[in-house]
């Protein structure tokens, strides 16, 4: 019983187009998977830069400039460095009452990079005010 026939199988022909349609719905497979992972990737680094930004961001309104105006910070695989510029002079803060309060007030500015594995991904500015306690309280009776 060896009959051949021309409908037993397939032709070269047809498992060609087979392989080519399947070929070509791996690839767009493979390019969708690949922008999903890479998509993955930033969201972790912007809620890890979030979560450290808000971390430096913190200390950074109880850090007392006199003392120093950069530094840096590192969270996890980020180094978050800092550099904080005078803007405003101290001005002599005042009280309800109109008269000079216990603080002076300065305005800096912080220029904020980050980077990740020696490769800048963020920069960020904030302005911070800072304190300073220059009188001490005067209890009237």
């Amino acid at each position: 019983m060896n009959v051949r026939c021309k409908e037993c199988g397939f032709a070269l022909i047809e498992a060609i187009v087979a392989i080519v349609i399947l070929s070509m719905t791996l690839l767009a497979t493979y390019g969708w998977i690949n922008v999903s992972i890479d998509m993955l990737t930033r969201s972790d680094d912007v809620v890890s830069q979030e979560l450290a930004l808000g971390r430096l961001v913190s200390d950074l309104r109880h850090h007392d400039f006199k003392e120093s105006t950069t530094g840096s910070y590192d969270y996890e695989n980020l180094e978050i460095e800092w550099q904080a510029n005078l803007m405003e002079p101290a001005r002599k803060g005042t009280n309800v009452r109109g008269r000079n309060g216990l603080y002076d007030q300065s305005l800096y500015l912080v220029e904020i990079n980050v980077t990740k594995l020696s490769r800048k991904i963020a920069s960020y500015t904030i302005r911070v005010v800072h304190s300073d306690r220059v009188r001490d309280p005067q209890f009237e009776l």
